[in-house]
């Protein structure tokens, strides 16, 4: 009875031992930086900085891999079907962790589930603009014109299905937009 008690308690000894002597040799090969949007955006340029600095600190390559597209989706997908070994990172957004599984019935990819947060990387504000003949000097008051001429108002923003998006769908029923697809689509 004892020797076998022994045998069990080495075995998960080793067993436990093994991704320690893993964890030590980590990283022993390139990280791959997936991110959702093209190349040569604001969010391009923050991961090829954080990609600079963490391959300096790590000691290895850190390559940023443009994959956008779908919303996201595409990017999202490619990470969550990569090994979890740390080798894979990606840039979560609003997009892609709570606007799409708001809007899509089936996505491949479970942000909840497939994804775990390991640091705050920046973040983005947004700042509304007028042209100064406009009447309005506050948001207050430009909301207060836009209610006042219901479709008389016209709303840029940079994508249909992306965060702004979302952050704009306030002011939908008072302006007419500039992109071609307007409507969020809500799951049934």
């Amino acid at each position: 009875m004892k020797s076998r008690l022994l045998r069990l308690l080495l075995v998960a000894a080793g067993l436990f031992a093994v991704p320690l002597s893993q964890a030590q040799d980590y990283p022993n090969r390139p990280i791959r930086f997936i991110l959702s949007q093209g190349p040569g955006g604001t969010t391009d340029a923050v991961a090829r900085t954080i990609a600079q600095k963490l391959g300096e600190r790590l000691g290895t390559q850190v390559v940023v891999e443009n994959r956008a597209g779908a919303n996201g989706i595409l990017a999202a997908e490619a990470v969550a079907r990569a090994a979890p070994d740390g080798y894979t990172i990606t840039l979560g957004s609003s997009s892609t962790n709570a606007i799409n599984p708001s809007l899509y019935r089936q996505l491949p990819y479970d942000a909840l589930r497939d994804f775990t947060p390991i640091s705050m990387a920046g973040k983005a504000y947004y700042v509304v603009v007028v042209h100064p003949s406009v009447p309005a000097n506050s948001l207050k008051a430009l909301i207060a014109l836009a209610k006042s001429k219901p479709g008389g108002s016209t709303m840029a923003r940079a994508a249909a299905r992306r965060g702004s998006a979302a952050r704009c769908s306030t002011w939908r029923p008072a302006c007419r937009s500039t992109t071609s697809r307007t409507r969020l689509r809500r799951r049934r």
